[in-house]
């Protein structure tokens, strides 16, 4: 019996379509699956599952490291299982779980370097291991010529003030940092974080002050979402001024939108995850702008390959070695806006390559990235 656990809602509801597709596919290959959904009486819904033999527990962004019985001793070591946290963001937001000493603690990234950058910092961390997230397809699929969407945007705007009034509750000498850091990442587009952080440390002489690493990361996370905002502003500031016809989907967008004056984008706002399968369906384009990974494939990739379409995404050196620029998706330099909007151009303009390029997409998606082929990946790492 494998556990998939949901001890938080993340974005969109997107961790419950995750375990429900990763419930769907490990019972396919002919495991026993159980999802448990927490909520405030975790510790009764936990007591009631202790005891069972399990091969495995899973949990997203997990609250599960952290809970503690009341001699303070931690909860999931009752469990005789590994336990594997799914980090689906940068593991620096993730510092207060990732530090705690479990028995058989294993975490999954969607990201090498974030694989990397856990094995560098966390020596508790049983094992670590990239495995990429993936999509799926919608229940109906129209034809490409009949797709009511030419090119769709799917991606969470947070308002620039909200980010300035999250910095300002960090003290005064961290609020400097986190600035500094941040016009450094955007800067240089193709450095790491962790990178840019640890050189910022050594050049200004905070590594006595602060000798843990990773909780300097964790105090400066903030640099990296507002280095997210700044990109995101840069690049879909030149793509809704462009006249083409966008359908954005996502939340906090309305005073970006405004603040542009886009032009010809229609905008859906928040829906589900589970719904967004169907908005990408009837998509011919689908654009991704990643946040700050830099060695990882976003789902969103993954799910604009299953419906067929001509999918749009920044590069980096795991995306070039998965896929083939041209051919199965269309790449773009994260570091130049220029490329992006050419490269939009040209799949926007020349239809019958558009076409050609989400056919090759849905044959790469089905021989290597169904959620079948992601499980079979995932058992492998409990031999």
């Amino acid at each position: 019996m494998i556990l998939l656990f949901s001890s938080r809602v993340l974005c969109y509801e997107s961790n419950l379509v995750f375990i429900k597709s990763m419930s769907e596919a490990l019972e396919r290959l002919g495991r026993e699956t159980e999802i448990i959904e927490l909520d405030d009486d975790w510790e009764n819904e936990l007591m009631s599952i202790e005891g069972g033999r399990y091969e495995a527990l899973i949990d997203f962004n997990s609250l599960l490291p952290r809970m503690e019985n009341d001699d303070g001793s931690l909860y999931l070591d009752r469990f005789d299982a590994p336990f594997f946290n799914y980090i689906v963001d940068h593991p620096m937001y993730h510092h207060p779980g990732l530090i705690q000493k479990l028995k058989g603690y294993h975490v999954l990234t969607v990201d090498r370097c974030h694989e990397k950058y856990v094995r560098d910092n966390y020596s508790n961390i049983a094992g670590v291991s990239y495995l990429p997230l993936t999509g799926k397809t919608a229940e109906s699929v129209p034809d490409f010529k009949d797709r009511k969407h030419e090119i769709t945007v799917m991606a969470t705007m947070t308002d620039e003030e909200s980010i300035f009034k999250d910095i300002r509750k960090f003290p005064k000498p961290y609020q400097k940092y986190i600035f500094d850091i941040a016009d450094i990442i955007m800067s240089l587009p193709n450095e790491l974080q962790e990178d840019i952080a640890r050189k910022y440390m050594l050049e200004n002489a905070l590594d006595e002050e602060n000798a843990d690493f990773a909780t300097f990361m964790n105090n400066i996370c903030m640099a990296d979402k507002l280095a997210r905002y700044r990109r995101r502003e840069a690049f879909f500031k030149e793509l809704f001024k462009s006249g083409l016809p966008v359908t954005l989907i996502g939340n906090g967008w309305e005073s970006t939108l405004e603040k542009m004056k886009a032009k010809n984008v229609k905008y859906i706002g928040d829906v589900r995850f589970s719904v967004s399968y169907n908005a990408i369906a009837n998509s011919k384009i689908l654009v991704n702008l990643s946040p700050e990974f830099h060695g990882g494939v976003h789902d969103r990739v993954f799910s604009g390959m299953a419906a067929g379409c001509a999918v749009l995404t920044d590069d980096n050196p795991v995306v070039s070695e998965t896929f083939a620029d041209g051919k199965n998706v269309s790449l773009y330099d994260r570091a130049d806006i220029s490329d992006f909007m050419q490269k939009l151009h040209d799949l926007y303009e020349n239809q019958s390559f558009a076409k050609d390029l989400g056919q090759n997409a849905v044959k790469h998606y089905k021989e290597n990235d169904t959620w079948d082929a992601r499980m079979c990946q995932f058992l492998d790492l409990l031999l």
